[in-house]
């Protein structure tokens, strides 16, 4: 539940692990490869390393893996939308309470050996965090018809396209409201690997890429690990390669 995304925990060990085992590299190595004629363009032009992108899709996608789960798009935006209505609000907050206090304390002897303090599920002030979910998920969903007129679907492709649990769309999983203002005038598909290759690249550079790497992705995708994660990997793709460029990284807490 988004509500209580606010008291998550970093993924476990082994799985932040399991985006650089060698198997994993291999794909990785291997998606740069396929691709090799669309990075070649894309990075002339917007001047995001093709490594980065690479270890990016590879977090959000897998390369499009069936093994990570997907949900219809329209209901997810819609089911958080739906918390901006004061009555729904009302009858859903004392359901979010008792689900945040059950999962503080369900995660309470992971965050003591990661040495993290839990925030308190009491001290939140739940109702306005709906709120304001429920008034940035309305938004998503005005911006996801928006692109998809743009992008001219057809009305049966409202309904089933498939995406994450919070309604991020496209092999580079953006939110619709992120999306919108970089899509131009192109009609892009979102799962066309060359597309989305383009978009991550655009929306990195519109971050500033050039400036600071990791403010970027921080941008792109918040939590800390998101980023450990992408940066372990670039390392580790590029690490025997001679045509290594040194990242600008200033590290962001």
């Amino acid at each position: 539940m988004k509500a209580l995304s606010i008291q998550s925990l970093p993924p476990k060990q082994d799985i932040q692990q399991g985006y650089t085992t060698k198997t994993s590299l291999e794909k990785v190595r291997s998606f740069l490869s396929e691709n090799k004629k669309s990075f070649d363009r894309i990075e002339n032009e917007t001047g995001v390393s093709r490594e980065i992108v690479a270890s990016l899709l590879w977090l959000e996608t897998l390369y499009g893996s069936p093994v990570l789960k997907t949900y219809p798009t329209l209901a997810s935006l819609m089911s958080l939308a739906i918390f901006v209505n004061d009555d729904f609000r009302r009858w859903a907050l004392p359901l979010v309470q008792k689900e945040a206090e059950k999962k503080y304390k369900s995660q309470e002897s992971r965050a003591k050996s990661l040495g993290r303090k839990q925030k308190d599920w009491k001290s939140i002030d739940w109702d306005t965090r709906m709120k304001k979910i429920g008034l940035d998920w309305s938004e998503h969903v005005q911006a996801f018809f928006s692109i998809g007129e743009k992008l001219e679907w057809d009305q049966n492709k409202y309904i089933t396209i498939e995406g994450s649990w919070a309604g991020a769309i496209g092999y580079s999983q953006f939110m619709p409201s992120t999306l919108l203002p970089i899509l131009g005038k192109k009609k892009y598909d979102l799962w066309r690997w060359e597309d989305a290759i383009e978009l991550t690249s655009i929306e990195l550079q519109k971050k500033g890429f050039s400036k600071d790497i990791e403010k970027s992705l921080k941008a792109y995708n918040s939590p800390s690990w998101y980023r450990e994660i992408i940066l372990s990997v670039y390392e580790k793709i590029t690490e025997e390669s001679d045509k290594k460029k040194p990242l600008n990284v200033v590290h962001v807490l």
